[in-house]
């Protein structure tokens, strides 16, 4: 029961530690674009031709 009550109060800790690094990949990533589509951003970065998907067919 003990482990049981360990696991419970350590899931939601382990959830915030991996919510919190998505949220700066996805901060720094959206730095990012905004210099690529700024122009301002490194010289390695390469903008790719957009398309739009189609939808999948039924």
């Amino acid at each position: 029961m003990r482990q049981k009550l360990t696991d419970a109060t350590s899931a939601p800790a382990k959830e915030r530690e991996a919510t919190a690094a998505l949220r700066r990949l996805v901060a720094e990533l959206d730095l990012e674009l905004h210099a690529a589509r700024e122009g301002s951003g490194p010289a390695r970065v390469t903008s790719l031709p957009t398309h739009h998907r189609q939808p999948p067919r039924k």
